[in-house]
């Protein structure tokens, strides 16, 4: 199981409430929480997309030397048979 979460900063029980019951129930877990931040504003979460790269949903800032941006790309391939 692979799954992702908004900002949890308030919330960090849900977060360990999922791990907890993972831990013997799922055979596989991922988590992904959006890490983005803005060196302009100050804004912690996760950026919006835009066709020029990605900018900060509080005020603007799309400028990569004044922005951290980390996304995950997955890709499983496999051959079962």
């Amino acid at each position: 199981h692979y799954c992702e979460y908004p900002k949890l900063n308030h919330n960090i029980k849900a977060l360990e409430a999922v791990w907890d019951y993972a831990y013997d129930k799922v055979g596989y877990l991922g988590t992904n929480i959006p890490i983005d931040h803005c060196y302009e504003c100050g804004f912690d979460g996760d950026f919006k997309s835009t066709p020029h790269g990605y900018q900060c949903p509080q005020c603007g800032n799309d400028n990569p030397e004044t922005v951290d941006v980390v996304k995950r790309t997955c890709g499983y391939l496999g051959n079962p048979v």
